[in-house]
């Protein structure tokens, strides 16, 4: 990822610990319980939604869409393309027995997980290896990610160890014979702002369609500059706890809000946001389904 960019993430790391994780350290472990989460968690109460909130909170779905993407080689026809995302494993390590079920019978190709593997996770002696590798374990054929806002360096390390291709401000090509797509991925935009998105397509051979992840959709301008394809991300969860019509009670997203759940499209980059499988802060969800995405791409007719 380049030396600059890992000594700048790597003080902001060093920044979360010395600042932000005190704050969240309690007697019963790590929680966010800052005033707004506080008020959030009363308001539901309060309004009788939290018993339906918790249930959704709890329910994984299946979202499949198709895409045609310009220049796929015809080889690639009906790639199937897993898309999870923000999994907060500290915050709800019950999430991998939902995730195994949500997961139950579903083919695909190769697997893509846009970040956010824990949430209160500020230092590597606290990283619970053992839900990283029954995570992983879920998955099945190649597997590609990106680190979230919530990662440390410290999780990519543990992820490698385990087979999954880490894309640091960096691509690979996929596809027979190593070519026909590029699968590039840019470190976290949205906090620790250390992504590049030259690094990530530098060596991409020419006229070879671009599959992006980036944790954040926060990106797709940059993207859409470099001429990417297709882009997946996360972060967002949908905005989680939402009013109707994607009203969310938070909007520090950082892109159009059409861009913070979902398809998309800014000119001819074509992109989704996954709602994300897990949760933070609070263990509901309103108007937000947690969802896992199946992408199948084709050629451009």
């Amino acid at each position: 990822m380049g030396e600059s960019t890992l000594r700048k993430r790597l003080a902001v790391e060093r920044i979360l610990l010395e600042r932000m994780a005190p704050r969240f350290r309690s007697a019963n472990g790590m929680a966010d319980r800052r005033l707004q989460v506080r008020a959030l968690d009363f308001a539901l109460r309060v309004s009788g939604l939290a018993g339906r909130a918790r249930r959704n909170f709890e329910q994984i779905r299946l979202v499949r869409k198709k895409w045609e993407i310009e220049g796929l080689d015809r080889d690639l026809s009906g790639l199937r393309i897993l898309h999870v995302s923000d999994f907060h494993l500290d915050f709800d390590p019950g999430l991998l027995s939902r995730l195994r079920e949500a997961l139950r019978g579903v083919e695909y190709d190769l697997a893509c997980l846009t970040g956010d593997f824990f949430d209160l996770i500020f230092e590597e002696d606290s990283i619970k290896a053992q839900w990283l590798d029954d995570l992983i374990g879920l998955f099945r054929g190649p597997v590609f990610a990106v680190l979230g806002n919530h990662d440390i360096l410290a999780v990519a390390d543990h992820l490698e160890r385990l087979g999954v291709s880490v894309l640091m401000n960096e691509g690979q090509p996929f596809g027979p014979n190593g070519r026909g797509l590029w699968i590039a991925g840019v470190d976290d935009p949205r906090l620790f702002e250390s992504d590049s998105m030259e690094s990530a397509l530098r060596g991409r051979p020419p006229g070879a369609p671009v599959l992006l992840l980036a944790h954040s959709p926060q990106a797709y301008q940059e993207a859409s500059l470099h001429n990417v394809d297709f882009m997946m991300s996360g972060h967002t969860h949908g905005g989680q706890v939402s009013l109707p019509w994607f009203v969310p009670f938070t909007s520090r997203f950082r892109c159009p809000q059409k861009m913070a759940s979902g398809a998309w499209r800014y000119g001819r980059l074509q992109g989704y946001t996954s709602n994300g499988c897990g949760g933070s802060k609070l263990a509901y969800r309103l108007n937000a389904p947690a969802e896992i995405a199946l992408h199948t791409i084709f050629p451009h007719s």
